[in-house]
């Protein structure tokens, strides 16, 4: 049951993530996802049990639907009428990709080293650590006209 639940839960947080970024707006909606992902990976830190980690597959679904609504929100926002959001949302692709891959090879040397339980310390305190900059507020970006022929 629970193979299919971090799936199930993506798609039902994709399909809702419009509405959480038009209530929350999407910084708000981005801190949501890494709360999520963050409390994920404390809760696998403290157990096993087979509830926990039918929870943390949910959590780990309801991170990763709403991280992808929000940043393909911000890429259109980003390039804001340069016709480059494609453009734009691969490079945040890349740059997500990258941290992913980063981040397995940190937490399997650590795993590899000291165990299991400070890898996943590790992945909590830098999901935690995602949350700080994404609570600084900026200015939304300037409205750019569309690119002349």
């Amino acid at each position: 049951m629970a193979l299919g639940l971090g799936e199930g839960v993506m798609a039902l947080a994709a399909a809702g993530g419009a509405w959480l970024i038009a209530r929350l707006g999407p910084r708000r909606a981005l801190m949501v996802a890494l709360a999520a992902l963050s409390v994920r990976a404390g809760l696998l830190l403290v157990s096993t049990a087979p509830v926990a980690l039918a929870a943390a597959q949910a959590l780990d679904g309801l991170g990763l639907g709403l991280f992808g609504v929000v940043s393909a929100v911000w890429a259109a926002e980003l390039a804001c009428g340069s016709g480059r959001a494609n453009l734009v949302q691969g490079w945040v692709a890349l740059a997500v990709s990258l941290g992913a891959a980063g981040s397995n090879l940190l937490a399997s040397g650590i795993a590899a080293h000291a165990g299991t339980k400070p890898a996943l310390a590790a992945l909590m305190l830098a999901g935690m650590a995602a949350l700080l900059p994404a609570r600084r507020r900026t200015p939304p970006p300037p409205h750019r006209s569309a690119p002349t022929a």
